[in-house]
């Protein structure tokens, strides 16, 4: 009779378990048949005895995908004086659960361990728990000894029925809630990749041609994609989203892919100015062309002019050479200003992978600036400070460009050749109301611009401009860009 359940067949078997992070399993239940009197007994309170010869609850884990491994049940179960027996085994369990893996490496996990009886009802038997949550998540965090990927956080136990065809029973879910510890992936993933992409922007400054900038961005191409296959083993491949590591990883890739695109195109750009160069650069033959299509080399003129009509001739034949260098002066011309114009495309898409500030290399004489002007009545529209193109003696011109529809303003200044000499404002919806100019003693010159007017402010001999502002009124209008540009000296 000890193989059949230790009570009446209407009474209900209370089962007491509790579950720790270690795999313990602590499975207790009353058993009244085997409680005896201890000072009957010599004070034996309790007794040791084979497993096998008494009565256990078939209690199971709903989640468990295979306990062969690792399993160490004990051959024995302890009762106690007062009609208890209690069953311990240490168990190392598989177990399914189901991963939000949207914030990896960051994320917080919850996996259930569910326990249930296989042959009782909730009628004949129930599950309860011995401690409270806060007393086994202290617990198993003291004896959980393994430093690994996982931190426990808690332990938490809801008591529910569960419905089947044949029978109601009774379950014990054990909610555990584990965060990764995110330090391992920062260190040998994210951080590389972003590193990737600081050298790929960092490679626009390499004084280096074309095609040493492209092997090196196709490195970094080749790096990324070796830390991409490595994610991919690391995540499952059943997300029902993708986890956010994955979309920093594609747009950095993107970002790297872009930048290749952009350096062959710069690459193009310039070859074909280079090309444009060669060929304006060809030099061209001094020669005399004569009434009769004869060519005489103007270095070897006729040692003597034997009569009028070959001095005449002669000097019809300069004239033409003259008309044909001029030709052949604006033929190179165009070509160089053709020349040019592919290499300040270039030169300016080179400047698109870092859209913030201003843009502005050595030598170069072109560059950006972003303004956003807001709806306040009176505020600046643009300032600037220490450009060196603004100090040269040069010919300045500044353009607003976005603008729809507006009117030009002109502003000429005076110069020994140490500041500004002429610059040129047109101005979208925007409404330029004064200019204000600091130099480099520390004074402040402001200067009114009547509406269609043209104005203008004269510099003293030396003095040298060092932030110059327009000031106006803004209607809310995005600009997208300011331009200077500097002409050669007259």
């Amino acid at each position: 009779m000890t193989h059949m359940r230790p009570l009446s067949w209407s009474p209900v078997t209370r089962v007491y378990v509790d579950l720790y992070v270690t795999s313990i399993i602590e499975v207790a239940w009353a058993n009244s048949n085997e409680a005896w009197n201890v000072e009957e007994f010599c004070g034996m309170k309790t007794l040791a005895a084979p497993k096998d010869m008494f009565w256990t609850p078939d209690i199971g884990i709903v989640e468990s995908i295979k306990t062969e491994f690792g399993t160490k049940e004990s051959p024995y179960v302890q009762l106690i004086s007062y009609g208890f027996t209690v069953s311990s085994d240490v168990l190392t369990l598989t177990t399914a659960c189901k991963m939000d893996l949207y914030r990896f490496p960051f994320d917080i996990q919850r996996c259930n361990l569910t326990l249930q009886s296989s042959a009782h009802s909730v009628q004949e038997l129930t599950i309860n728990t011995l401690y409270g949550s806060e007393w086994l998540t202290l617990e198993s965090k003291q004896t959980f000894q393994a430093q690994g990927e996982w931190e426990l956080l808690s332990i938490n136990m809801i008591n529910c029925n569960a419905t089947f065809i044949w029978a109601v029973k009774n379950q014990l879910i054990y909610q555990i809630t584990i965060k990764r510890r995110p330090l391992l992936y920062l260190i040998n993933f994210m951080l590389p990749i972003f590193f990737f992409l600081v050298l790929d922007v960092t490679s626009f400054f390499i004084d280096a041609n074309e095609a040493d900038k492209l092997s090196f961005k196709v490195t970094l191409l080749l790096s990324i994609s070796v830390m991409l296959l490595i994610l991919n083993m690391t995540l499952p491949s059943t997300a029902d989203k993708i986890p956010l590591i994955g979309v920093y990883c594609s747009v950095i890739f993107s970002l790297i892919g872009i930048s290749i695109l952009e350096t062959i195109l710069v690459n193009f750009l310039m070859v074909r100015a280079a090309e444009r160069r060669s060929v304006a650069s060809v030099e061209t033959t001094s020669a005399v062309t004569g009434r009769d299509d004869s060519v005489r080399d103007l270095q070897c003129p006729p040692d003597s002019v034997r009569d009028q009509n070959e001095e005449q001739s002669s000097t019809l034949g300069l004239l033409k050479q003259i008309l044909s260098e001029c030709r052949a002066a604006t033929q190179q011309n165009q070509r160089e200003k053709t020349s040019l114009c592919w290499t300040r495309v270039a030169r300016i898409i080179n400047l698109i992978p870092a859209p913030f500030g201003a843009q502005f290399n050595p030598g170069q004489t072109d560059v950006t600036f972003c303004l956003l002007p807001n709806k306040l009545l009176l505020r600046r529209l643009f300032s600037v400070r220490s450009y060196p193109n603004l100090m040269a003696s040069k010919s300045t011109t500044l353009q607003l460009i976005g603008g729809n529809e507006g009117e030009w303003f002109s502003f000429t200044g005076k110069s020994n050749g140490a500041c500004l000499h002429r610059m040129w404002v047109w101005v979208g919806p925007l409404q330029v109301k004064a200019v204000r100019v600091w130099l480099s003693d520390g004074r402040c010159k402001t200067f009114g611009v009547p509406a269609g007017e043209h104005t203008e402010f004269n510099f003293k001999p030396g003095e040298r401009i060092t932030t110059l502002s327009l000031w106006g009124n803004g209607n809310g209008t995005r600009l997208g860009g300011i331009r200077f540009k500097t002409d050669k000296e007259r």
